[in-house]
């Protein structure tokens, strides 16, 4: 187990490494990965808001209804 953790924090720095080699080679290429950063980060906020949203209705259910009015 300690060799799989060993091996996926190399990988995550060889990974770093190389995003930061092709960022750096030219302004368009920076640009490019700080867009795509950007949307996938929005996007995943925009997801994990609707998820625990959803999750929280189901747990709380439909509070805001009062109990039957009578003759109505």
């Amino acid at each position: 187990m300690a060799n799989i953790a060993v091996e996926l924090l190399n990988n995550v720095v060889e990974l770093t490494m190389r995003f930061t080699d092709v960022a750096l080679s030219d302004p368009l290429s920076a640009l490019l990965l700080t867009m795509g950063a950007l949307l996938t980060g929005v996007s995943m906020l925009a997801l994990g808001y609707l998820a625990l949203g959803a999750v929280g209705d189901a747990m709380v259910g439909d509070v805001t209804q009062g109990p039957p009015q009578q003759g109505q």
